[in-house]
C-alpha cells in the first residue's frame, strides 16, 4: 500500500522553516503546497506557469545546441572543384580548379528552357580578373541565341565571349581553347535574372574544356584595356612633318667621302671617259645574225634516222633484255681432285661462263661463278678448302685443286 502524506492546513510559515514533527506539509492561503516527509527542509512545488534556466533543460536537440557542419547543410547549391580541392559555395554554379596552371575555355551550359535570359558572372584566376555581364534571349526554336550582349571589366587582357548553340541546348563560352590562366580558376555565376518562361530552379553547369562546342552564333570581345575616345592623338598615328617640332633650318652632310668609278677605268678595253658602245665581238660572242653546223635528220644511230625521237631497245645494241634467264648445263659431276693436282673435260658447248661447286660437307656445296680465264678462287675464312683454278683451251677445261687436302667438285656451263 502506498504510503498516506497528512496535509494541515494552517497560516503559513512565514519566511519558509522546518515543520514540526508530526506534521507532515500544509498549504498556504498563496496557493503553495509544502510537503516532506523527514521534517528536513521545506519543498516548494511552482505552478504549471514557469520559466527554468537553459541550463536545466534536459533532452534538447543537437540543432538547437550547434552549428550544422558542411555536410549537413541541406538547399544550398554547391560545386566542387578539381580533385583535391576545397567544397565552395555559389548561388547559381560554379568551377573551381586548384591546380597550379589551367588552360582552355570556360564553358558554361545555360540548358534548352526559351528564356529571356541575364547572368552576372565573376572570374578570378592567377592572370586574370574580370566581372562579365551576359544577356541574350536563348530561343530555342532556332538554331541560336537572338541579340545576345557581353560587357565587363577584365584585367589580364581581352576576353572573347562566345554564344553557342547545338540544337535547342544554349551555352556561353569564355576565353578561347588556348587561353592559358595560370593557376586556380575560379568561375562563379553571381546573379540571374530570367523572363517570359523563368524555370530554371537549379545551378548551371560550368567547365574547363579543351574544345569549343556547338555552333558559335555572336563572339564579343570584353575588357578592353583603352577606349578609343581616350587615347591622345600621339598615341595613334605618327607626326605630320609639319607637327615635328625644334626642326634645325639647314641639314648639312656629315664629312664624307663616295667610292667612284674613274674616267681611266677600261670595259672590255673601252675607256669611261666618254660613252661606249659593246659589240658582240667586243665580249667574245657571235652575231645575232650567226648560223650552226648541225647534224642531219638522215643521221642515224644504230639503224634509226634522227628525224624524230627515236628509242634504243637492248637488240638494237645486241644485248639481252633485262628479263633474259640463263641456263646451266652439268659439264663435270662430282669427282674428287687430289691435293695440287688437276683434272681435264670438254666443253663441246664452248660456254663462256662456268659454276664450280665445291663440297662443303655431305649436303652442302658452295657454288662459285668463274669465267675460263684462269681465274683462282679462295675463300678468306677456308683457306686450304676452296682454292681452285679454272683454266679452258679450245673446248678443253682444266681444273687445278690447289690445296693439300683432296676436294670434290662439279663443274656446270652457263649459257
Amino acid at each position: 500500500m502506498a504510503n498516506k502524506i497528512q496535509i494541515k492546513h494552517g497560516s503559513g510559515v512565514p519566511g519558509g522553516g522546518k515543520l514540526s514533527s508530526f506534521e507532515l506539509g500544509y498549504a498556504t492561503q498563496t496557493g503553495q503546497l509544502y510537503i516532506s516527509t523527514t521534517g528536513s527542509d521545506i519543498l516548494g512545488i511552482t505552478p504549471a506557469s514557469h520559466n527554468h534556466a537553459w541550463s536545466e533543460v534536459t533532452g534538447k536537440p543537437a540543432q538547437a545546441t550547434r552549428w550544422p557542419t558542411w555536410s549537413e547543410v541541406t538547399g544550398g547549391n554547391t560545386s566542387v572543384g578539381d580533385a583535391g580541392s576545397a567544397k565552395k559555395k555559389y548561388s547559381w554554379g560554379g568551377f573551381y580548379s586548384a591546380a597550379s596552371n589551367n588552360t582552355g575555355v570556360i564553358r558554361i551550359y545555360v540548358g534548352t528552357s526559351n528564356t529571356m535570359f541575364n547572368a552576372k558572372i565573376s572570374l578570378r584566376s592567377y592572370s586574370y580578373l574580370a566581372d562579365i555581364s551576359v544577356g541574350g534571349y536563348t530561343y530555342t526554336s532556332t538554331g541560336n541565341w537572338h541579340m545576345p550582349q557581353a560587357t565587363g571589366r577584365v584585367h589580364g587582357g581581352t576576353l572573347n565571349v562566345r554564344f553557342s548553340g547545338s540544337g535547342a541546348h544554349r551555352y556561353i563560352q569564355i576565353g578561347d581553347t588556348n587561353t592559358n590562366w595560370s593557376g586556380y580558376l575560379h568561375v562563379t555565376i553571381d546573379d540571374v535574372s530570367v523572363g517570359y518562361t523563368p524555370d530554371f530552379t537549379s545551378p548551371f553547369a560550368v567547365s574547363l574544356e579543351t574544345a569549343y562546342i556547338g555552333t558559335t552564333g555572336s563572339t564579343q570581345t570584353v575588357g578592353e584595356p583603352y577606349h578609343s575616345g581616350n587615347l591622345p592623338t600621339t598615341a595613334t598615328r605618327w607626326p605630320t612633318w609639319s607637327e615635328v617640332t625644334s626642326k634645325p633650318s639647314t641639314f648639312p652632310p656629315d664629312s664624307h667621302t663616295h667610292a667612284y668609278v674613274p674616267t681611266s677605268r677600261t670595259v672590255n678595253g673601252k675607256a669611261l671617259s666618254a660613252n661606249i658602245s659593246l659589240t658582240a665581238a667586243d665580249v667574245g660572242a657571235s652575231a645575232s645574225g650567226h648560223t650552226h653546223s648541225y647534224v642531219p635528220t638522215s643521221r642515224t644511230v644504230n639503224s634509226k634516222a634522227l628525224s624524230a625521237n627515236i628509242s634504243l631497245t637492248a637488240a638494237d645494241v645486241g644485248a639481252a633484255t633485262t628479263a633474259h634467264k640463263h641456263t646451266a648445263t652439268l659439264l663435270r659431276s662430282a669427282i674428287q681432285v687430289a691435293a695440287n693436282s688437276s683434272i681435264t673435260f670438254t666443253d663441246g658447248a664452248n660456254h663462256g661462263l662456268y659454276i664450280v661447286s665445291v663440297r662443303w660437307s655431305t649436303d652442302l656445296w658452295i657454288p662459285v661463278t668463274v669465267p675460263a680465264d684462269g681465274l683462282k678462287y679462295a675463300h678468306p675464312w677456308v683457306n686450304d678448302l676452296l682454292p681452285f683454278r679454272l683454266s679452258k683451251s679450245g673446248t678443253t677445261l682444266t681444273l687445278k685443286r690447289e690445296g693439300s687436302t683432296a676436294q670434290y667438285y662439279m663443274v656446270h656451263g652457263v649459257t
